[in-house]
């Protein structure tokens, strides 16, 4: 299955050059990673390349070439070139492959827009669930592209992988209400948040703090109605669910679920309007 989008795609080797910019970028993507996702914290040992490991799946995201560049590109080319010799589209072409055929160094680092992944422990990988996490560098916010990458690993994850359930666990951080804004606009369902839930040490010599983890998590029936609604043509123009609009979808499902709990143990009693104005 391929990865990718008419603006992104995913890049599965996560190596780069020695002090180089798209290093540096990688590098400052992973600490930004560590202080604001839950499951870093949780592999068997520190580092980028250990948690990459122990995910299902862990891409580097770019961001494809835009045409202006492309002309742009094929502009200096041709101003290089014999006058004898063909055209460069080929190589304009490879730059524009999926992730397994573009060559490590045909994208500039600027390319390099952030980092995605889905991780799952044992257990969780038996009974069919999985996190998701993902991180944009700043200059590359505001565009759409996390959306993209997301939707990217859940299909994966749905339809490759066949899981049920996929969940995001969200620090209490700074960033926290723009994370759900993501997730709750994809179709998450808010299920809570845990107090004080998972300890996250500091690494620097200073004590570390327990944090709040909000839970959002999606099921592959969701996505498969999410999906069916597509291809009808009826979602096409609706807006994405705020977290407004999360909030009341819940309030009225828990509302409905307490209602039958009450039915069932004859402490409620449902009559019509009518009867009140006796």
């Amino acid at each position: 299955m391929e990865l990718k989008t008419d603006n992104i795609y995913f890049v599965y080797d996560i190596s780069a050059e020695p002090y180089s910019a798209e290093e540096r970028i990688r590098e400052d993507l992973w600490k930004t990673l560590m202080h604001n996702a839950v499951e870093p914290g949780q592999a068997s040992a520190p580092g980028l390349g250990f948690f990459a490991d122990e995910c299902l799946l862990f891409a580097k995201i770019l961001r494809k070439p835009k045409l202006s560049e492309l002309r742009r590109d094929q502009g200096d080319e041709e101003d290089d070139e014999d006058p004898r010799m063909g055209s460069q589209t080929p190589r304009i072409r490879a730059r524009t492959h999926g992730p397994l055929s573009t060559p490590h160094n045909s994208n500039p680092p600027s390319s390099h827009i952030g980092l995605v992944y889905v991780y799952a422990g044992p257990a969780n990988t038996q009974s069919g669930e999985a996190n998701v996490g993902i991180i944009i560098h700043p200059d590359m916010q505001h565009h759409g592209y996390a959306r993209e990458a997301v939707e990217l690993a859940l299909r994966w994850a749905f339809e490759e992988l066949k899981f049920h359930r996929v969940q995001a666990a969200i620090f209490d951080t700074p960033c926290k209400d723009r994370v759900l804004r993501l997730f709750a606009g994809l179709g998450f369902s808010h299920e809570g948040t845990r107090r004080r839930a998972v300890y996250q040490p500091n690494g620097e010599g200073v004590v570390g703090m327990w944090r709040d983890v909000t839970y959002l998590a999606m099921l592959d029936t969701d996505w498969v109605l999410r999906g069916a609604v597509r291809e009808n043509g009826k979602g096409a123009k609706q807006p994405a669910m705020t977290l407004w609009d999360e909030m009341f979808a819940r309030h009225a499902r828990e509302r409905e679920q307490l209602l039958k709990w009450e039915e069932k143990h004859g402490r409620i009693r449902r009559s019509a309007s009518t009867e009140t104005l006796r």
